[in-house]
């Protein structure tokens, strides 16, 4: 086992358990109820041509409707999420009031998560739900209306991309990229697919901060993603 993932195992205090669960029975696919739109591909795709990366970039840089970036700044997206097979969609923004401490919690076990996977640099990627870079200083959330803006850079932004297969932490950027309003466990209940590429979601890192309890459910999630990435 590498040290990446021995730390992480540590971090979360279960114990050497990967090959183990690796073994586990996938998640159910999801039924209609769950799925999103089976047409969301083919609405995306129209969506999104003759637009490409540079007009996803300059409507995310032209974007006002929140004041979430004058106060940390945009977050420019990297080449490697639309060449990424793998996405990790996550949300740093969950809290009404953000904690610069815990941003910082959250942002290393979001690492360490990324870390523990033991996949290839060039095939993985991270995509932040939120369009502005993590604050450096505690500040007030404008309003849950923020992901709802970015909800439709995000759609995009995974349209444009490659992703065969994505790991959403957070029931609030799994409903920004389904849109739909299910809660975690619902989400959490079935492999879902968006645009025809597979879904796989658990808690935010900062369930985890809150609640160490749920991380043995959340490692069991990550082993099932893993299964599938190697499948």
């Amino acid at each position: 086992m590498n040290s990446h993932r021995e730390y992480f195992l540590r971090h979360l205090a279960i114990g050497e358990q990967w090959i183990l669960r690796k073994s586990e029975l996938p998640l159910e696919t999801a039924d209609s109820g769950l799925s999103a739109d089976s047409n969301a591909g083919s609405s995306l795709a129209k969506m999104v041509n003759g637009d490409g990366v540079e007009g996803l970039r300059e409507a995310i840089s032209s974007c006002h409707q929140c004041t979430l970036c004058s106060s940390s700044g945009k977050l420019v997206q990297s080449d490697q999420i639309f060449n990424a097979e793998i996405l990790v969609i996550y949300d740093w923004s969950e809290q009404e009031n953000f904690d610069v401490q815990l941003g910082a919690d959250f942002k290393k076990l979001l690492v360490n998560i990324l870390k523990s996977m033991a996949v290839e640099p060039g095939r993985i990627a991270s995509l932040s739900l939120l369009n502005a870079n993590f604050p450096v200083s505690s500040l007030s959330i404008p309003s849950a209306s923020s992901a709802d803006f970015c909800g439709d850079f995000l759609r995009r932004a995974v349209a444009l991309g490659k992703a065969k297969k994505m790991l959403v932490l957070g029931a609030r950027a799994a409903n920004a990229l389904l849109e739909n309003t299910l809660d975690i466990e619902q989400l959490r209940s079935s492999l879902l697919n968006f645009a025809g590429v597979p879904v796989v979601v658990t808690y935010s890192p900062y369930h985890l901060l809150a609640e160490p309890s749920l991380k043995r459910v959340v490692w069991r999630d990550i082993c099932q993603f893993h299964s599938a990435i190697i499948s």
